[in-house]
């Protein structure tokens, strides 16, 4: 039967971290599509602050679906099961991006995970558990690391997010720090380009120098 709450009830505080999947369900004010995403790593990327507040750690993925239904209609589900539990919360999420105060706040560099985007905080206004009569069951056998494996070797994750993430299917602003991190990328690029032309100009400069000081000398 399902029992519904207006707090997180003390007993899922340290149920919710033990979790191995969970899934996010968002959707948009304007466009026609609805998203469920499921999620990995719950252990190390979701956590519980108090009873009216959650986050977790956002990957890098080949969409940004439920970052653009955060930034444009903020209504969130976070849904967990067990063998003999369900949980459901309902809430306004926010997202804070890497590199911003609150993604540093929450993320400092010895904890983010391969592939860190940014961070959802939930502010949580309904809970719901139920028993999943007709919830399979199912064996845990352990976590993917392809996204991890995949996001230690990428040397270019600012212009991978730039193509996949900026914008959701709908074409609504998603991940908007990709176009700010392959700007800084190509900036520094442009900085480092600049020093060796720089460098390699004071030497022919130099050496042109020296080569008419010789040349006046055995006059």
């Amino acid at each position: 039967m399902v029992t519904f709450y207006d707090d997180i009830p003390e007993f899922l505080f340290e149920w919710i971290p033990t979790q191995k999947v969970f899934w996010v369900a968002t959707a948009p004010r304007y466009g026609e599509h609805v998203n469920v995403s499921p999620k990995g790593h719950a252990q190390e990327c979701f956590a519980v602050i108090d009873s009216k507040t959650v986050w977790y750690q956002d990957l890098t993925g080949s969409g940004s679906e439920t970052i653009a239904h955060v930034k444009e209609s903020k209504f969130v589900v976070d849904y967990l099961v067990v063998f003999d539990l369900e949980v459901r919360l309902w809430g306004k999420a926010k997202v804070h991006e890497i590199g911003s105060a609150e993604y540093e706040s929450f993320l400092p560099q010895d904890k983010r995970i391969a592939g860190s985007r940014s961070v959802i905080v939930i502010d949580v206004k309904k809970v719901a558990t139920s028993c999943g009569y007709a919830v399979p069951y199912f064996d845990y056998v352990g976590d993917r690391e392809v996204l991890k494996n995949w996001a230690e070797k990428n040397d270019d994750l600012p212009g991978y997010r730039l193509k996949k993430n900026f914008t959701s299917i709908d074409g609504l602003p998603a991940f908007r720090s990709a176009g700010i991190q392959v700007g800084m990328a190509w900036a520094n690029k442009l900085r480092v380009n600049f020093d060796w032309v720089s460098f390699a100009g004071g030497l022919a400069i130099g050496a042109a120098g020296a080569v008419a000081s010789m040349h006046f000398l055995r006059r």
